[in-house]
């Protein structure tokens, strides 16, 4: 299946490297920014949840604590408080706030490849800088730091799958975007058993 990769050469030509390089500045600077103007309500639940995570362990977290999330986010979470314990000169300003601007980034290579085989190599340049150094998404993830990148990454990256007509692949994305959402619910869950790393039933959950 051609999926439209090698079209445009002397596109790519112009493009590389000077948009990868763009990508990698930009990265570098959300980290630099990523002090600066925390949102503390937010971001204080997630370090708050990564320690009550490391405390009392899955089966037992929903049980002791309040979380509005479902079960995935809190496995990225649960990777974080383990390298700011390994790694504790980094600042968590910086480590919480990673998983957001490293989906942005993701998220910014994704539309360049789907705008890439819809329009053209230029276009789908302009626009995934145009979301990468967007002040909405520095603002939300960099600064703020909100986590609504991580949860739409595989979003995207489901209708990207479905663009081009692999199913599973967006089956699959697509599950890891319900897992990782957000909950409209005094528990996110009804009955998890994060023991088998199975999840039963979800309740509440738009």
């Amino acid at each position: 299946m051609n999926l439209g990769f090698y079209k445009e050469k002397e596109g790519l030509k112009w493009i590389y490297p000077f948009f990868p390089l763009l990508l990698i500045v930009g990265f570098i600077l959300r980290i630099l920014f990523s002090p600066s103007w925390t949102y503390e309500g937010d971001f204080g639940s997630w370090k708050g949840w990564a320690y009550g995570i490391s405390k009392v362990g899955f089966s037992e977290f929903y049980d002791e604590y309040w979380c509005d999330y479902m079960p995935g986010y809190l496995y990225i979470l649960w990777l974080l408080q383990h390298l700011h314990t390994a790694f504790p000169m980094i600042p968590d300003t910086i480590l919480f706030k990673l998983p957001a601007n490293l989906s942005d980034l993701g998220i910014s290579i994704v539309i360049f490849y789907v705008l890439r085989n819809i329009t053209n190599v230029r276009n789908a340049k302009i626009a995934s800088l145009a979301y990468f150094f967007n002040p909405a998404s520095l603002s939300n993830s960099t600064f703020w730091g909100q986590v609504d990148s991580v949860h739409t990454l595989p979003l995207l990256v489901s209708i990207f799958a479905s663009r081009f007509n692999f199913p599973r692949s967006q089956e699959t994305f697509c599950y890891i975007n319900c897992i990782c959402s957000y909950c409209f619910h005094d528990k996110a869950t009804e009955h998890c058993d994060f023991s088998n790393h199975r999840i039963f039933c979800y309740q509440g959950c738009y």
